[in-house]
């Protein structure tokens, strides 16, 4: 499913431990793993500091190329290893998506800050990645505090107990047999849930002129809603029969809410080991939130 990774490391400490926690995924069938960093540097701030930018970043280079060789050192117990030299960039990202793109990778490995704070939730590369790339990216909340135990227990039980996010849209159709797959190599253990939005219904459903002011109620809302939460739940159990036949244990949840913030909700009540969500390329705000908020890794897929 996943044979072949690609880790773009900022060499730091905690990339090292989890690093040292990826021979795990050797049990989902990862065999090869593409080690890259990205050497970002600000062209015209060391201009303006009056930097000579070539020794600079030759500099860099050398320093992050015997961390690399390090890295690549432990990988190689477990996996056959490519190692790329660093790369000097001043887009980490465009960087990243070309690596991707040239090794035809079948799944990216980003890590993603811990913080209560919103805004330090993703990192600005990370974040940039999950909106450009068209390869399945597994975006994991780092924790700096734990060791590498607890990054092999991640990956170990990575597909143990899969957050499957269903939306009725096509996107979530599509990764239906990914997450099929990807169950009956773990846990065989399944939750469907589909998160009821009010407004995206009112928006679909009515028409801005019959939407007189926000205090004066819609007349038929209770009729839409019951109409599409049973629209929905016809959805589920079919995906659910499916599973079911396929030897995989399932439960499916409906909500009324955000999902931005249930599903992250729901992940962490029902101890879901990762979330399988599908986006469009490009602004992600279907996902962006959940990868902020949630606490467990993040599987996106590309439609």
């Amino acid at each position: 499913m996943f044979r072949k990774i690609l880790y773009p490391t900022d060499l730091s400490n905690n990339s090292e431990v989890i690093l040292r926690g990826l021979y795990e995924l050797k049990r989902i069938g990862v065999s090869e793993v593409v080690l890259a960093h990205i050497v970002e540097y600000d062209a015209v701030g060391l201009i303006e500091g009056g930097v000579d930018i070539d020794k600079f970043v030759m500099k860099l280079k050398n320093k992050a190329g015997k961390k690399l060789s390090e890295f690549a050192s432990i990988l190689k117990r477990d996996f056959e290893v490519k190692l790329l030299p660093p790369i000097p960039s001043v887009n980490p990202v465009e960087e990243i998506v070309k690596i991707a793109n040239n090794e035809d990778v079948s799944l990216i490995l980003l890590g993603s800050k811990s913080s209560g704070l919103k805004s330090a939730l993703m990192g600005s590369v990370s974040e940039g990645v999950v909106r450009e790339v068209e390869k399945p990216i597994l975006v994991l909340k780092m924790k700096p505090d734990t060791g590498e135990g607890y990054y092999g227990m991640v990956f170990r039980r990575l597909f143990d107990k899969i957050i499957y996010p269903y939306d009725l849209s096509d996107i979530s159709q599509e990764i239906k047999d990914f997450v099929k797959k990807a169950s009956l190599l773990g846990g065989r253990e399944v939750i469907i849930v589909h998160v009821v939005e009010i407004a995206d219904i009112i928006d679909k459903q009515v028409g801005k002129e019959d939407v007189m002011h926000p205090l004066v109620p819609i007349s038929n809302l209770a009729e839409m809603l019951s109409e599409h939460w049973m629209e929905a739940k016809n959805h589920l159990d079919k995906i659910k029969r499916d599973f079911v036949g396929a030897g995989i244990k399932v439960k499916t949840i409906l909500r009324v809410g955000s999902p931005n913030k249930e599903i992250p909700k729901i992940a962490s009540m029902e101890g879901g080991s990762v979330i399988m969500i599908s986006s469009k390329k490009g602004l992600t705000p279907n996902v962006d939130p959940i990868i902020r908020y949630s606490e467990i890794p993040t599987i996106v897929f590309r439609s």
